[in-house]
């Protein structure tokens, strides 16, 4: 009987602490949160629209380099991303965890480069210089997102979201700087380019960041 009492001690202690919170979200119902994730570097103003619901407007921006094979041609890749976002966070139970849905315009972009001999559609060329130019077929993507929102101090919370985001897949354009590459090779390439991008249509959306609200 003694650890009933105690246990449900603990148990509305809990309760309290949580009605406590939101109690002071709601009364403090704008914040700014600055974080890193997919997007890249996000700055993320916010407003409290109600005990259990909130909207967020993230910025994002960022960028990216690497080397990738496609379509068996060794590619060195300069990519973007980020970007404009709207939000809205709805809290079920009225604590710190949100189910998220909204829109993303995103900056997603990805350029390629490819020099030297290479193998164009049916035949190999040497002293190309190909250039590949992608970008997603959906510039305003959906986003559906889980997240926690926990106070850790006086204004201070860390705040997470993990989800997707779908951009529809990804279209390219390949070109040949040096014109020796056939017209019927190029168009080979790039309908091979777009089969493997577009199996690309969901992408990660994750967030991890810090937020203060006044």
């Amino acid at each position: 009987m003694k650890y009933t009492h105690v246990s449900l001690g603990l148990l509305c202690s809990a309760l309290l602490a949580c009605e406590g919170q939101n109690s002071s979200q709601f009364t403090q119902p704008y914040s700014v949160g600055v974080g890193v994730g997919t997007m890249g570097l996000v700055v993320e103003p916010a407003v409290q629209t109600g005990r259990r619901t909130a909207v967020r407007l993230p910025v994002a921006f960022g960028s990216a380099n690497s080397s990738t094979e496609v379509d068996g041609i060794d590619y060195d890749i300069s990519g973007s991303v980020g970007g404009v976002g709207v939000l809205a966070d709805y809290y079920p139970s009225g604590g710190s965890f949100r189910v998220t849905g909204g829109l993303f315009k995103t900056n997603l972009e990805a350029t390629g480069r490819a020099v030297g001999s290479v193998e164009v559609g049916a035949n190999t060329y040497a002293g190309v210089d190909l250039s590949m130019r992608s970008t997603p077929d959906n510039t305003v993507a959906p986003v559906v997102a889980l997240g926690f929102n926990g106070h850790f101090g006086a204004g201070w919370s860390v705040s997470s979201d993990v989800g997707v985001m779908y951009i529809g897949g990804m279209s390219a354009s390949v070109s040949d700087a040096t014109g020796t590459v056939s017209a019927s090779d190029l168009a080979a390439e790039m309908a091979a380019v777009n089969e493997e991008l577009s199996d690309i249509s969901v992408i990660p959306f994750i967030k991890l960041g810090a937020t203060y609200r006044w």
